[in-house]
């Protein structure tokens, strides 16, 4: 009775594991997707806070 048990277990893991690994590609992307797109944020406010830090140095003196 428990080796049948397993046996289902390991079934319902398996195809699980697949369904994941279905989901797992364009979520790849995604989080490739949501990486470039934070560098860029990042990016884009350091740019600005330079710019921001630059302005004030002249505005101080």
């Amino acid at each position: 009775f428990r080796f049948e048990a397993n046996k289902e277990m390991v079934n319902l893991y398996e195809s699980s594991l697949s369904e994941l690994v279905e989901m797992a590609k364009p979520i790849d992307t995604r989080i490739k997707e949501m990486m470039e797109a934070e560098a860029a944020r990042i990016a884009t406010s350091s740019v600005v806070a330079t710019t921001a830090s630059a302005t004030s140095d002249v505005t101080s003196s």
